[in-house]
């Protein structure tokens, strides 16, 4: 047994001598025979004494420091206002001494350590987004500017989306009101551009949006620690200015410009091969480049529980570091004298780790591989010291430090997910392999091979499982779906992934300088067609399976908890969190939808429609053409099918230009002013133009427009504060007031119009109306959420405030 490999047996094995036995007290709540009690308080007590102690004893602090260091941080990012740093980062210190003064005593030592651990990650994230600061455009413009390209990413579609610094324009705007880097898509596909070039174009620039609906991804938050500060797109095609800038030379820019060249080089590989269709798979796996990845295949690898091999992750980082630890090592080791004289496993595991870094540069430094890499780093040195590589230990030391390097990660999907299934798999490992060899195996090659295929299949197995299952809670909060057959997919999916896929890619990558690349990727391209055709075939087996829609985020928060617990704790204490798994499970959907959501530009609205029959509800979609991505995350986050070809057609062709009014048979109906909705007892009107207010105002019960809406524009002329026989009543009597139509039999309310328009939307961002009906389906009131909350984030700051709009309201009807 080699140095360090029998620290765990030992603590296992002497935890019952070092620790003290709890004075447990007698449970009240028990009755029964004095006896029996006795026995059964004893027996309670001890268990729960001995428990006890082995957790104190086998506890690691890193471990604990890291997780509240990471609470600390998210409870930073979920604070509904800044909070003050001047405040915060002077307790994080007393916190400190405090540690420092109780270091003698065991209850005061540790609850000062919670409280230092917390405090420090709440301070550093408020110290990083201070001292990271970024200026980001606050309204739209338009001109001609001039920037320095630093990545140039080709997209599916065949267009490319710029990434521009030090930027300057024409015109009125000065230099100091403009951000110093801005992202731009170019539709031009004939556009060439290396990082270091100097452009000059003309187009749009504006705001980053924000959430796409009230409790979604906020977009806005990651460009804003991204450094980018607007986002817009390109009119024609932009001119290169100057070949190289001598202002940006450095690495970055050299590294970028190396990914750009090794991303044509992989292209015309492919397409020399006739793979084009998979050229941006194998983009997203060598470069980290995944946005030329094609909707389909994306949508496969998604629905079948592949998309993890998308991102560059440990899978990626491991095959890619012990591929070359092997092959350095067993080209060393035909020669004997320098297998006799010199270290070559340590040898090859340096030239392993030092791969590890240029694939990690080459691979763009996303989170998932900053995190991939630091494993595997410290995987690698603990090799090197003979320590044990894999342990919950290492995963918190890569945790603390990704958070270190950027805080802000924690928010991102990505570290989520990653994180979960590492800590999920490293947990499970100590059981797995601590297990030893079957015994009862045969001592012929062929029962060896078959024991080892064996163990093989059964660890893929159940490794596919505890991740799938890891994942897929954020999986399933983030992006609405699951991937209930990943398992059948993993099986074989991950082994042509090991065996075709990266292999090849890493050695098209050697031979790159040499440019006999296409041979290599020859071979890649066929693992990864196969792969995409695992990925199309389960994903059609499980379409009708991965909707899961909105979560609810204290269900998923319970869950998440639960997870870091069970996977970190040593004892059975793990087994009382059970009733937090089954609560949170049974919390876990949510059961209300809005009745009308409005995209944060007011172009896109939608209506949800219940069936009649009792089957699932619709969306009536007003601004489908502008509002392509909102529509399909509404769909999903309601757990709604997305709408088909030729839904989406019909849709369109309702927002004719023309002036008349579509015969559209379906709920709502579009002219080139406005788009109406009228069902369920109320209306809802989606203007578009400002001669569509004369017509509306004073009729419908919900006006939408991405203009600024006349100041009587809400109000009712005939019925409001009006009973049903048309008397005056008073505000508080008018709130209950319902009046009857004579033909259609439909509900009017009988108060002011809820009016949404481009004041709201710019203050609060995107909207979601919630209607609360009594049993005989009358609207008692409503509720109207706000993506964008009223005290402004760091990241939220360009949107106008606006004090006359309340947050969230809530009325008696709209």
């Amino acid at each position: 047994m080699k140095r360090g490999e029998n620290d765990g047996l030992k603590k296992r094995e002497t935890w019952h001598k070092v620790a003290k036995p709890l004075p447990w007290r007698p449970l009240p709540f028990l009755l029964g025979p004095p006896r029996l009690l006795a026995i059964l308080r004893y027996r309670i007590g001890t268990w729960f004494s001995d428990q006890h102690a082995r957790e104190v004893h086998e506890a690691e602090p890193l471990i604990w420091l890291t997780l509240l260091f990471m609470l600390g941080i998210a409870l930073y990012y979920a604070a509904p206002q800044e909070p003050v740093l001047a405040v915060v980062a002077p307790l994080a210190v007393l916190a400190g001494l405090a540690v420092f003064h109780f270091r003698r005593d065991g209850g005061w030592f540790f609850g000062s350590f919670a409280v230092f651990a917390l405090m420090a990650g709440f301070a550093y994230g408020a110290f990083y987004t201070t001292f990271n600061d970024v200026l980001v455009l606050d309204h739209k413009i338009r001109g001609t500017f001039e920037g320095v390209v630093e990545a140039n990413e080709r997209r599916a579609d065949g267009s490319r989306r710029l990434l521009v610094s030090d930027l300057t324009a024409r015109g009125r705007t000065p230099a100091a009101d403009l951000p110093e880097r801005v992202r731009v898509r170019v539709l031009a596909r004939d556009f060439v551009a290396e990082p270091g070039m100097r452009v000059r174009f003309s187009g749009e620039l504006g705001p980053p949006l924000g959430p796409s609906m009230p409790g979604s991804y906020d977009f806005a938050r990651d460009l804003y620690f991204k450094g980018i500060g607007a986002s817009g797109f390109v009119f024609g095609k932009p001119t290169v200015l100057k070949q190289t800038d001598p202002a940006h030379h450095g690495f970055s820019s050299a590294l970028a410009a190396l990914r750009a060249r090794i991303s044509d080089r992989v292209i015309t590989a492919f397409h020399a091969n006739g793979q084009d269709s998979i050229a941006g798979v194998a983009m997203a796996l060598l470069i980290g480049e995944s946005g030329n990845v094609t909707k389909q295949a994306r949508a496969d690898l998604v629905a079948s529980g592949l998309a993890h091999l998308l991102a560059i992750s440990g899978l990626h980082m491991a095959l890619v570091v012990t591929f070359i630890i092997g092959m350095v090592r067993a080209m060393l080791a035909l020669h004997p004298r320098l297998a006799l004289a010199y270290p070559i496993r340590s040898i090859a595991i340096v030239c392993g780790l030092a791969t590890g870094l240029v694939y990690y540069f080459l691979s763009g430094g996303s989170v998932s591989a900053t995190r991939a890499f630091v494993m595997v780093a410290i995987m690698t040195g603990a090799l090197l010291v003979g320590r044990r590589a894999l342990s919950v230990r290492n995963i918190a030391l890569a945790a603390l430090a990704v958070l270190l390097l950027s805080p802000y990660a924690i928010m991102a999907p990505g570290f989520q997910m990653s994180f979960a299934a590492t800590l999920v798999l490293v947990s499970f490992s100590g059981i797995w392999f601590g297990r030893g060899p079957d015994h009862r195996t045969g001592n012929t090659i062929r029962s060896r091979l078959f024991a080892t295929f064996k163990r093989y299949l059964m660890g893929l197995i159940v490794t596919s499982l505890l991740a799938g299952t890891a994942t897929g809670l954020f999986a399933a909060f983030h992006f609405y779906r699951v991937a209930p057959l990943g398992l059948f997919a993993n099986i074989i999916g991950v082994p042509l992934f090991s065996t075709l896929v990266m292999p090849f890619g890493f050695l098209g990558m050697v031979l790159m300088p040499f440019g006999y690349e296409a041979l290599a990727f020859k071979v890649m391209g066929i693992g990864i067609a196969a792969v995409l055709a695992v990925a199309h075939e389960v994903a059609g087996w499980s379409n009708l399976w991965t909707r899961t829609g909105m979560l609810n985020e204290s269900a998923v928060l319970l869950l998440t908890f639960a997870l870091i617990l069970a996977c970190v704790m040593r004892s059975r204490l793990r087994l009382l969190l059970l009733p937090l798994f089954l609560i949170g499970m049974q919390l876990l959907p949510q059961k209300e939808r809005p009745f009308l959501l409005v995209a944060e530009d007011g172009k896109t609205i939608a209506v949800t429609v219940e069936d009649k029959a009792g089957g699932e509800p619709s969306l009536a979609v007003s601004g489908l053409r502008s509002g392509r991505f909102e529509v399909e995350l509404w769909h999903a986050a309601l757990g709604l099918s997305p709408p088909d070809e030729k839904s989406k057609k019909t849709a369109q062709k309702n927002e004719k230009p023309s002036g008349k009014s579509s015969k559209n048979d379906g709920p709502m109906r579009c002219n080139a002013d406005a788009c109406v909705y009228t069902g369920e007892g109320i209306s809802v009107v989606h203007i578009r133009k400002e001669v569509g207010f004369a017509r509306h105002c004073g009729v419908a019960d919900i006006i939408v427009s991405a203009i600024d809406v006349p100041p009587r524009c809400g109000e009712r002329a005939d019925t409001r504060n009006r009973d049903r026989a048309g008397n005056r009543v008073s505000e508080e009597e008018s709130e209950e007031v319902i009046e009857q139509g004579s033909e259609q039999k439909t509900e009017r309310l009988a108060r002011p119009a809820l009016v949404i328009d481009r004041k709201i939307l710019a203050a609060r961002g995107a909207q979601a109306l919630y209607l609360r009906r009594d049993s005989d389906g009358a609207i008692q009131h409503f509720f109207l959420r706000s993506a964008i909350s009223e005290t402004r984030r760091p990241w939220h700051r360009h949107y106008e405030v606006d004090p006359k709009i309340s947050p969230n309201r809530s009325r008696g009807d709209p």
